[in-house]
């Protein structure tokens, strides 16, 4: 599960969307502060014939505030509001289902490993079967077509058995690697 929410890319992308709309909220709140801005400038200049020189320092600052008086920043805050909700709802949505579908592989895994393990004792016993048959074919107890028949079935045990490592191998591949 840490690795599936770790390296995918859409619960990722769904994360920075979270941040970036808390990004705009905290600009479209600073509009209801005012605006004070302050600068200082300092120049020296040399003695030229007509003028003695010196030192020249100039300070300023500005102030200013904008009536909020229709409620347009303030509807701008709550959109934003609504938006970092929206997209935190995204991302337990994709979280909630990333961990189902990371859960149903594990569970189909344990299925088949579990298939495999038992197809492997009927292939250990559909031989000792045989072995069984074949001494009783020797002995002339049993007819041919039975010992062709348990052949027939230790094949198709045989047949499951790779099916289910097949499916084995295709099961653990989403798993080994990272979602996304």
């Amino acid at each position: 599960m840490d690795s599936a929410f770790a390296n995918n890319m859409d619960l990722n992308n769904l994360y920075q969307q979270i941040v970036a709309a808390e990004a705009i909220r905290t600009s479209q709140s600073t509009l209801l502060l005012p605006d004070i801005d302050a600068g200082a400038q300092t120049a020296i200049s040399r003695p030229e014939p007509d003028f003695a020189g010196g030192e020249n320092t100039q300070l300023g600052a500005s102030a200013s505030y904008e009536v909020d008086l229709w409620g347009r920043i303030r509807a701008g805050v709550q959109a934003a509001d609504f938006r970092i909700q929206g997209n935190y709802y995204d991302y337990k949505a994709a979280a909630m289902t990333l961990s189902a579908n990371v859960t149903r592989m594990w569970f189909r895994l344990l299925v088949i490993q579990d298939q495999l393990e038992l197809i492997n004792q009927q292939v250990a016993t559909n031989r000792e079967v045989i072995q069984l048959i074949k001494a009783r074919f020797g002995a002339g107890q049993v007819k041919g077509v039975d010992v062709l028949r348990q052949e027939q079935l230790l094949e198709q045990s045989k047949s499951l058995k790779y099916q289910f490592e097949a499916d084995l191998v295709q099961t653990q591949k989403p798993i080994s690697r990272p979602f996304g």
